[in-house]
């Protein structure tokens, strides 16, 4: 479900979300089978799990971006998992301005800005916010960086609630369930975890995001 209504992504948006998927995926088999050490993003909601837990995340929430099957019910894993997804687009960008600067004098190595995650960004977010960019490709202001991935976040799935959720849970818990009423969330929006996954459950699911990211080309 969208800010416009339940759609599936398509064009510059499910571009972006591909990329970053099929990153985050490729870290995530590494992790499950070199036993490389776990990559936090900063949100307990997703990377509290195991990393085979994370894959079928990831598996649901591609599935849900990227094809017309039903959406599951809103719940904070998926919202943290969208979180997860462009707070990966966003440290991959930082990480490409951290790289280029290194051959800010280098021509023999300029970057190729037509793949670069800077165009990337800038195509998503012209996309839904149907207008220019405010920064350009040049531009090195992390700060300014992070705020339009988040934008195009907000644009695509809106303010996510689960951090508001979560405030109430050190209070009155009767307050919990009189929020997530108000906001037309169901009643185990906090309960709903990924199960456990075999690690024959996860190559299905791999083969499956694979599949998923190949049909975006």
């Amino acid at each position: 479900m969208t800010v416009d209504g339940q759609r599936r992504l398509d064009g510059d948006d499910a571009d972006l979300v591909c990329r970053a998927v099929a990153t985050m995926l490729s870290e995530l088999v590494a992790e499950t089978t070199e036993l490389t050490e776990p990559r936090k993003y900063g949100i307990d909601w997703f990377d509290q799990w195991e990393p085979e837990q994370r894959i079928w995340l990831l598996e649901r929430v591609a599935t849900a971006f990227l094809t017309d099957q039903a959406v599951p019910a809103p719940a904070a894993i998926w919202e943290a998992t969208v979180d997860a997804i462009f707070q990966h687009v966003f440290e991959s960008l930082v990480t490409e301005i951290d790289a280029d600067c290194l051959y800010v004098d280098d021509s023999s190595h300029a970057p190729d800005e037509s793949d670069s995650w800077r165009q990337a960004v800038i195509r998503a977010f012209q996309q839904n916010g149907r207008r220019l960019s405010p920064i350009s490709t040049v531009t090195d202001d992390k700060v300014l960086w992070r705020r339009l991935v988040m934008q195009i976040a907000d644009m695509i799935l809106g303010v996510t609630t689960y951090h508001a959720v979560e405030s109430y849970r050190d209070g009155d818990v009767s307050r919990v369930g009189r929020f997530l009423e108000q906001k037309g969330l169901p009643a185990d929006f906090l309960e709903q975890i990924p199960p456990l996954v075999s690690q024959t459950e996860a190559a299905a699911l791999i083969a499956q995001i694979r599949r998923l990211l190949a049909q975006r080309g």
